[in-house]
């Protein structure tokens, strides 16, 4: 007989852990739970690769989580069922300008050399893109050495994917620009990047 008192819930599995440290809890609502890092360790064995993946893109994608944290729970929890899931995802990434600053860069090259405002951040085709030119059916994408911040080996498969995805629903083409040329080289970028627009532009007007 269960008690009015005994406030567990069913389906829930209590289990206790000696290796949890306090980096490794938050407090949310008065809850003490888990940090970001250690519950992607904690799913790690229950996820497919892409599922886990995506679970790991979101949180950092909202700053949730950097890849040192992930490499931090891992070497603490060598033996956890999870620990090499997550080393095969983060394999030998490495620091690179994060996303915001590459975008805030590309924003300013779009404002400095008086190019049409794309929309950021959008979905195109059900996939996720940096920037979209709609009036000239134009998608640029933005590059870091590792693109996105410290990501993992995978990105660079995934961000090619995505481009296939976009071009086989819309047909809707993908520039890519690194670091380097939305930075450094950014004069250059602004030049090649009014070139296509006008040439997508003039092709847009000419089939009509």
């Amino acid at each position: 007989m269960v008690s009015p008192l005994d406030r567990r819930m069913s389906g829930l599995q209590i289990r206790r852990s000696s290796t949890l440290l306090l980096r490794d809890i938050r407090r949310v609502q008065g809850l003490r739970v888990t940090s970001p890092a250690r519950t992607a360790l904690n799913l790690a064995p229950r996820l497919s690769h892409s599922e886990l993946t995506r679970v790991v893109n979101e949180l950092r994608l909202v700053n949730r989580l950097q890849v040192h944290q992930l490499r931090d729970i891992v070497a603490r929890n060598p033996r956890h069922p999870g620990a090499a899931h997550i080393n095969e995802l983060i394999g030998g990434s490495q620091r690179e300008p994060t996303r915001s600053e590459l975008e805030n860069a590309f924003k300013r090259l779009i404002k400095r050399y008086r190019l049409p405002t794309p929309l950021v951040n959008v979905h195109v085709g059900g996939v996720r893109v940096d920037a979209y030119f709609p009036d000239h059916q134009l998608v640029v994408e933005l590059d870091g050495k590792v693109a996105h911040g410290d990501d993992w080996k995978t990105t660079f498969e995934e961000d090619r994917a995505r481009v296939v995805r976009v071009m086989a629903m819309t047909g809707i083409p993908t520039v890519r620009f690194t670091h380097d040329q939305t930075t450094r080289r950014h004069k250059q970028t602004a030049a090649q990047l009014k070139t296509i627009l006008d040439a997508r532009l003039l092709g847009e007007h000419g089939r009509a």
